[in-house]
């Protein structure tokens, strides 16, 4: 018989549990389907009959063995390929409208300005964060009612679900600041930012075949996109469906594969990662390319004493003398030679001398 029809001997048990009994023809009958049992039975029939001189032996009849009743759902089967999807459509609009914002407020030259008034960078980025999240929370919440209560989801807690998701609106929120330092234009920058949200979920539906055969390490490394991460999530929480338990709080560390050392909890963690990676981009591509209205930093910014500290290391002289005499030292900033003067500041010797 074709070794490839023959069961995988690898593991004590399928990879992937199904509580529907094994009656597929070609993958679980295969030694029916195939003629291996017949061949057998011809085969034992000529050993007896040469043995023993009979004719008249008995024929063999083949059943299956009863099966306890079973709800076959064939929508649950299609939740880790149908939900992830859903899922990212729906928040394309949302990572659209926010980068859009963002983008305006930084072409209308509105975040110079209040830079200029006193806010902060960091305030500046907060302020967005709690703008953005708060609209989206209610729609988890609104999301994980429809799930559970609509009997999407039969047999899931809703609180473990809306902390999946709740994961997974932080890195959306951060990964959508991570699209907008790039533009500075803010229609371009709404109609940029739904195709790309689109393309980091597109490596989820070519691998969601080979799931039960990825390692921890392939999943972590493909989880560094945020819309994988939440495809692989929704992988585990339909296995568990299909099995008839859900996703639930003594479980959420378990994996519905077997012999997988990767679960949901994972992948929370993974989002989380991914929500302080997006936001570390966001700072440092935006401290040195600020756009056309901001100043730019030295891309070895982080290094500096005075980014942390807040203030310019610079030398002290010891007596207005040195002050006069090295005024074209290295630490006075040279006047530009191909542009006209707007001000003019000259110090007076009572300015010096004080």
């Amino acid at each position: 018989m074709n070794t490839e029809r023959v069961d995988n001997t690898e593991y004590i048990q399928d990879r992937l549990m199904s509580i529907e009994p094994r009656r597929r023809p070609i993958i679980d009958l295969k030694y029916i389907t195939y003629g291996f049992a017949y061949l057998q039975d011809l085969i034992d029939h000529s050993i007896i009959s040469e043995q023993t001189g009979r004719r008249d032996l008995p024929g063999i009849i083949f059943q299956q063995f009863p099966y306890p009743c079973y709800i076959s759902d064939e929508f649950i089967m299609a939740i880790s390929r149908t939900f992830p999807l859903f899922m990212v459509l729906s928040w394309s609009y949302s990572c659209a409208m926010i980068v859009k914002s963002i983008v305006y407020e930084k072409e209308q030259r509105l975040k110079e300005t209040m830079r200029v008034m006193g806010l902060g960078n960091g305030i500046h980025w907060i302020g967005w964060f709690v703008d953005s999240l708060i609209p989206m929370s209610v729609t988890l919440v609104a999301l994980v009612l429809i799930l559970v209560y609509g009997k999407v989801l039969i047999n899931s807690d809703p609180f473990v679900l809306y902390l999946f998701l709740f994961c997974y609106a932080l890195a959306t929120i951060a990964q959508a600041f991570l699209i907008s330092v790039f533009f500075s234009k803010a229609n371009l920058a709404a109609a940029c930012a739904g195709i790309i949200f689109f393309i980091f979920y597109l490596p989820y539906p070519f691998l969601v075949r080979w799931m039960a055969y990825l390692t921890p390490l392939h999943k972590t490394l493909l989880s560094l996109s945020a819309n994988v991460a939440l495809g692989v999530g929704a992988s585990y929480i339909a296995f568990y469906e299909e099995q008839g338990v859900g996703m639930q709080w003594d479980n959420i560390q378990r994996s519905p594969i077997y012999n997988d050392e990767f679960n949901l909890v994972s992948v929370m963690y993974m989002l989380i990662v991914d929500f302080v990676i997006y936001l570390v981009l966001t700072w440092y591509i935006e401290a040195v390319f600020p756009g056309q209205y901001g100043i730019p930093r030295p891309w070895y910014f982080p290094f500096t004493l005075s980014y942390w500290s807040g203030k310019e290391v610079t030398k002290v002289f010891a007596d207005n003398e040195s002050v006069r005499e090295n005024a074209s030292n290295v630490n006075f900033e040279k006047d530009p030679t191909d542009l006209n003067a707007g001000v003019i500041v000259i110090a007076s010797e009572k300015f010096l001398e004080w």
